[in-house]
């Protein structure tokens, strides 16, 4: 694993890069603090393995997923020509709890 300072990769990015092509990691550094990392790109091979792994560990236990929120669509009716605005027609209907 390489670590370089922000000012380093901009000025030599291309090297950076052939040395990711060769498998490396690079830790890219702001004043001796990591804030990004370079690595190899896997396609969708990777992706699998990273949806696989997740998998995984959800089965095991280590993580926990998080549950899709089931959503409900609300349909005020409001007679055409009642005067009454979509948003009044909404509070009207919280206050008489449907």
């Amino acid at each position: 694993m390489i670590q370089a300072n922000i000012s380093t990769v901009k000025n030599c990015f291309s090297r950076y890069l052939d040395q990711v092509k060769a498998g490396e990691q690079v830790i890219i550094s702001d004043r001796t603090h990591p804030i990004a990392m370079l690595v190899p790109y896997h396609g969708a091979a990777g992706s699998e393995k990273w949806a696989a792994r997740v998998a995984a560990l959800a089965r095991s236990g280590s993580l926990v997923t998080a549950k899709p929120r089931k959503t409900q669509l609300m349909i005020v009716p409001v007679e055409a020509g009642s005067g009454i605005g979509l948003s009044d027609a909404l509070i009207q209907d919280r206050r008489e709890g449907r």
